[in-house]
């Protein structure tokens, strides 16, 4: 009977120790995360054809911790988003650049989502401008 005791308070101890390892902590969600823009709407002056144009704008962490900038999605293949990839520490700022091809004629509106790290923030970037 001890022995049966014994193999069973094993078992239930196994046990306990085996669940508690299967659970990890999830990583929280960063709900505070400040930033600003300078613009989120940039008009440009006509340019001509074939010609890149970039648009910047300045992002400012107004959080009490750094922040990362996880991906910059832009609205079509015409469109690139550079960015920095390293975090970015609290109460400084980072320049992003949309670049528009300019390979068509018209005017144009370019646009890129930027997410952050660990928070649900998304903000959009809007390139407008003409080409000639």
């Amino acid at each position: 009977m001890k022995i049966l005791y014994a193999i069973l308070v094993t078992i239930i101890i196994v046990s306990i120790v085996f669940v508690l390892f299967q659970f990890k902590p999830q990583p929280q969600i960063n709900t505070k995360v400040e930033i600003s823009f300078d613009k989120e709407l940039l008009d440009l002056d006509p340019s001509p054809l074939n010609i890149p144009v970039v648009g910047k704008f300045k992002l400012y962490n107004k959080s009490k911790n750094e922040i990362q900038i996880s991906e910059a999605v832009p609205d079509c293949h015409c469109t690139s988003i550079d960015y920095p990839k390293q975090a970015i520490p609290p109460n400084d700022s980072v320049e992003i650049k949309i670049v528009y091809d300019g390979k068509k004629m018209g005017p144009f509106q370019s646009s890129a989502v930027v997410k952050f790290k660990g928070s649900h923030i998304e903000d959009l970037l809007i390139l407008r401008g003409a080409i000639k």
